[in-house]
């Protein structure tokens, strides 16, 4: 299987990784938060809180793999998705709507190192994709055009 070929096969694979990844490492919750007092949110709404305890992706339409390379034994994958999240804020009883686009790369294993061919990702739920959450490592990312979209 060819480099191409691999990274449209795992596409789905690595769209729930993302979309996980926002919704649920420290990191991107520190991240999206200094955007919203960054872009003073709260003038908004008092909802935007102290914190984001938790932030749900409510809608992600596209996940698109801009560029990969091979590096040693890894795909290095860049991508963009943008998404519609809710946030809930310190006390949990307090949202918002977000929209922004996680910009970013991650890596795979090549297919000497992986045997992608054997597994039907596209047909996987997302407890069966979970499982192969894994093989990716080194995902690094960003926000862009975060904008506040009410409560």
């Amino acid at each position: 299987m060819t480099n191409e070929n691999i990274i449209n096969h795992i596409h789905t694979l690595l769209w729930e990784y993302t979309a996980n990844y926002v919704e649920t490492s420290e990191d991107s919750k520190t991240k999206l938060y200094t955007i919203a007092v960054e872009n003073n949110f709260s003038r908004y709404s008092p909802n935007c809180g102290d914190t984001i305890e938790q932030l749900d992706i409510k809608e992600c339409d596209d996940f698109d793999i801009t560029d990969y390379k091979v590096i040693g034994d890894r795909i290095i994958v860049s991508f963009e998705m943008i998404f519609i999240a809710i946030v809930n804020n310190d006390d949990n009883e307090r949202f918002y709507h977000i929209e922004g686009t996680a910009i970013g790369t991650l890596s795979v294993p090549s297919g000497d190192n992986f045997d992608f061919e054997r597994y039907d990702f596209d047909d996987m739920n997302k407890p069966q994709l979970f499982e192969y959450f894994d093989i990716i490592k080194d995902i690094d990312l960003h926000f862009e055009d975060v904008e506040y979209m009410g409560e």
